[in-house]
């Protein structure tokens, strides 16, 4: 973040994928988002679950909560708006905590470049196998 904000024209926008645990930094808006199948795993903390914190304490610092759906499932549903009801409870969030509904479906475009190209998916992220779906 520090390198971004002093870099040369200063960026009007900063997105960052895992920034809630970094307390100090001053933020407009700050998203929790889960995988909507997954939801929080077991719901214990690091190293006895996926959560690097308490949900109590992200959602205190969080302004809305974005359930991400896999690219195959938002597929099959494309043009329809769809939330399974039971996030909300299942998350036990707050009525007044927005939930909003988001997938990742990669177009033509995105990947024309690649074509005919050797490449290396690489994932670090809890659930990697959404990721290599993505690709698919």
């Amino acid at each position: 973040a520090r390198a971004a904000c002093a870099a040369v024209p200063r960026p009007d926008l900063l997105i960052m994928d895992d920034g809630l645990q970094h307390h100090s930094l001053v933020r407009d808006l700050s998203l929790l988002v889960i995988d909507s199948e997954y939801l929080l795993g077991n719901r214990r903390v690091l190293p006895a679950g996926p959560l690097r914190e308490p949900l109590e304490r992200t959602l205190s610092r969080t302004d809305a909560v974005v359930a991400l759906e896999a690219a195959a499932k938002s597929v099959a549903r494309a043009g329809r708006s769809y939330v399974r009801p039971s996030i909300r409870e299942a998350l036990g969030l707050p009525r007044e905590m927005p939930l909003l509904h988001a997938s990742l479906v990669p177009t033509r475009d995105s990947t024309q470049g690649l074509s005919g190209q050797k490449a290396l998916a690489f994932s670090g992220t809890a659930r990697p196998e959404r990721f290599f779906e993505t690709l698919e």
